[in-house]
């Protein structure tokens, strides 16, 4: 046979030498988008979110993928800034992915959401917690609990605490107000007086005059919304200019860095944590974090890794149409994972049912003080 039959041969039959075989559909990977923090300002949260979304995708190929393909997650970059984040959804849309993962900050997803939305494609979440997060589509889905549930955490943790009056320090962004507004409606039904609510701006550095309004208020009690590091230079300056306080946190401030930051001066530091952890899903799950990276995951990590655990899940069932995956997600009702039970309420929110437990830092640890609330 000469070279010029055997090409047309091998074109006939699909043949191309010296080159690799294509894949088929049913062996090509599944790609789903994420969209996260992974610089800038606070970086933070998706670079850990990114270590748990990695984690999981690793666990579902080594377990034969979905369905035999390959599971694959496109990273993208917010750099901690709307717009980009904005950017990477419409580049995400582009290429037409079944799911898109993201972002942290609630002001981030509130954005994004509505873009998802209108291009019926999933966007499940890690972590982002503001209430106005229920009203923006049938396209979405939370793993954790929203703000009005934080909030009311923080009412049931005042009244363990015999709290009667407080202060409240709150990041000036959706998040803070959503968990702020909540908690001081609650507080204040059940009988508690706020002496004050002092917000500190995002991204800010110098909160010294703001801490000089906390310690005018005298407060004994002051429970703080913020991210780790605003949270932390907070912290910091309000001991420096001579406020004593029991500061009670949320669950972002909650995390071994606030500890690093602050040592010493956050040492009986109260702080809420979201997700179910005295179980083995869990334990096997930080086992396997600690072997692939060497150090203990966050808050975050763990809501990642769950959030594409059930993106998994819901391609294995529904196949790759975002109509379909979603009305699968609808469906979830106590499906288990590393953070515990998970059912969605009907916006697509987790429902949180006794999942917020009190810790306090003791000996340089955060320790379980009074179990799940």
């Amino acid at each position: 046979m000469n070279r010029f039959l055997a090409a047309a041969l091998a074109l006939f039959l699909g043949i191309s030498f010296g080159a690799p075989p294509i894949a088929s559909a049913a062996q090509a990977p599944i790609t789903i988008g994420f969209i996260n923090h992974l610089s800038g300002d606070i970086n933070l949260y998706g670079q850990s979110m990114k270590l748990g979304t990695q984690l999981a995708v690793d666990a579902v190929n080594k377990s034969g993928g979905i369905n035999g393909r390959p599971l694959n997650v496109e990273y993208l970059d917010d750099a901690s800034q709307i717009n980009q984040a904005v950017a990477a959804a419409h580049k995400l849309i582009q290429e037409k992915v079944p799911i898109a993962i993201g972002s942290s900050a609630s002001s981030f997803t509130l954005a994004i959401a509505p873009i998802f939305e209108q291009a019926h494609i999933v966007l499940m979440n890690s972590v982002s917690t503001n209430p106005k997060l229920a009203d923006v589509g049938q396209y979405f889905f939370a793993m954790m609990p929203g703000d009005d549930e934080q909030g009311a955490a923080w009412n049931d943790v005042a009244k363990k605490l015999h709290v009667t009056d407080a202060a409240v320090v709150y990041i000036n962004n959706d998040y803070g107000n959503g968990v702020k507004d909540v908690f001081v409606k609650d507080f204040t039904a059940s009988g508690g007086k706020v002496l004050g609510t002092i917000p500190v701006a995002e991204g800010g550095t110098d909160f010294r005059t703001d801490a000089l309004k906390l310690k005018d208020l005298h407060p004994k009690y002051t429970f703080i919304v913020c991210h780790t590091k605003e949270g932390s230079l907070f912290l910091k300056q309000a001991h420096e200019v001579g406020v004593t306080t029991q500061w009670i946190g949320d669950t972002a401030m909650g995390t071994d860095d606030l500890i690093k930051a602050d040592g010493s001066i956050v040492d009986g530091m109260y702080a809420l944590s979201v997700g179910q952890k005295g179980h083995p899903k869990y334990a096997a799950f930080t086992k396997a974090f600690e072997a692939a990276y060497h150090q203990k995951p966050t808050i975050w990590s763990d809501f990642a890794y769950d959030t594409l655990m059930l993106a998994a899940d819901a391609l294995r069932h529904a196949g790759t149409d975002p109509a379909k995956i979603d009305q699968w997600l609808r469906g979830v009702h106590d499906w288990h994972g590393a953070t515990g039970v998970v059912s969605f309420n009907e916006h697509g929110i987790r429902l949180a049912s006794h999942a917020f437990g009190l810790y306090a830092v003791k000996g340089g640890l955060w320790t379980e003080l009074t179990g799940n609330l």
